[in-house]
C-alpha cells in the first residue's frame, strides 16, 4: 500500500542486551522519555541475510507491532529467492518502513523492488558533521525536489494515529539536538524467532526497529554524551533516541 509524502499525515492520523557492547553513557531524560522508550523495541539483525530478514519480518508481524522499521540499506538486488522472500514478507506485513541513507555524501537509493513492497521509505535522519560527530537529527528534508519526512519521524507518526497531524504540525525542517536516553530503557531482542515468539508481548503494539546492534562494529556513530565525552553508539539506537525526542512534542 503506497502513499505520497503529501498525504502521509492524513493517512496516519485518520545482548541485543548481550550484543550491544559499545559504551553508551548517556544523558538520562526523565519523565515522558521513559514512557516513550517503553514503546520502542529494537531487534538485532546480526548477520542475517535477506532470507533471514524476510523471515524475521514475518515473525514480527505475527506479534502485531504498530510498525516495523528496517534500518538497513537495501540498495541493490542480491539473491532472487531471498529478495523475493523479503519483499513478500513486507507486502504481507503492510506496515514496513525502510530507511535510506548517504554514503560519502551521495544518496543511496533503495532498490525499487523493496521500495515498492514497503509501506513507506524515509531518509535516515541523522546529521553528521564534517569532523565525524553526530549531534543532531532532522525530521524533514528538502530532498528530490520536495519536502520529505525522515525515517525516525515516519516511525514516530505511527505511535498514535489520532495525533499524527498534531505531531506533524509541531515539526519543521531544522536540525534538532540529538539527546541521548538511557539505553537499557529500550526493549532489545535478538533475531532468533523462538525468542521473539516467546516475547511477543514485547513486540505487540510497539514501534519495532530492525538494525545492527552488535557484536560487529557496523553502523557506528560517534556522539557526545552529557559529560562531553566522545562515545560510539549504533545508528539503530540513535534512531530510537530521535523517536523519543519527537514523541515528547505530544506532551507540550
Amino acid at each position: 500500500m503506497k502513499f505520497s509524502i503529501s498525504v502521509i499525515c492524513v493517512v496516519i492520523a485518520s545482548g541485543c542486551g548481550k550484543s550491544q557492547r559499545l559504551s553508551e553513557k548517556s544523558q538520562i531524560n526523565p519523565g515522558s522519555s521513559i514512557v516513550y522508550a517503553d514503546e520502542i523495541a529494537l531487534i538485532n539483525v546480526g548477520k542475517l541475510d535477506r532470507c533471514g530478514i524476510g523471515e524475521l519480518v514475518a515473525t514480527l508481524s505475527r506479534c502485531k507491532p504498530k510498525v516495523i522499521g528496517i534500518n538497513l540499506m537495501l540498495r541493490n538486488e542480491n539473491n532472487f529467492m531471498c529478495d523475493s522472500i523479503l519483499t513478500q514478507s513486507m507486502i504481507e506485513a503492510d506496515n514496513v518502513i525502510l530507511s535510506e541513507g548517504f554514503v560519502e555524501g551521495k544518496h543511496v537509493e533503495t532498490a525499487k523492488k523493496f521500495s515498492d513492497a514497503a509501506y513507506l521509505v524515509g531518509v535516515m535522519g541523522l546529521s553528521q558533521r564534517d569532523d565525524g560527530l553526530t549531534n543532531s537529527y532532522y525530521r524533514q528534508i528538502d530532498f528530490r525536489g520536495k519536502w520529505e519526512y525522515s525515517f525516525p519521524f515516519l516511525l514516530a507518526l505511527t505511535h498514535d494515529k489520532n495525533r499524527g497531524s498534531e505531531l506533524a504540525a509541531k515539526t519543521g525542517p531544522q536540525d534538532y539536538p540529538l539527546v541521548l536516553h538511557e539505553a537499557r530503557r529500550f526493549k532489545m531482542l535478538e533475531h532468533d524467532s523462538s525468542e521473539l515468539i516467546s516475547n511477543c508481548e514485547m513486540i505487540h503494539g510497539r514501534i519495532v526497529i530492525i538494525g545492527y546492534l552488535g557484536p560487529d562494529s557496523v553502523d557506528i556513530y560517534t556522539v557526545k554524551n552529557s559529560l562531553g565525552e566522545d562515545v560510539k553508539i549504533y545508528g539503530t539506537t540513535l534512531i530510537a533516541n530521535a523517536i523519543i525526542d519527537i514523541l515528547k512534542d505530544l506532551d507540550q
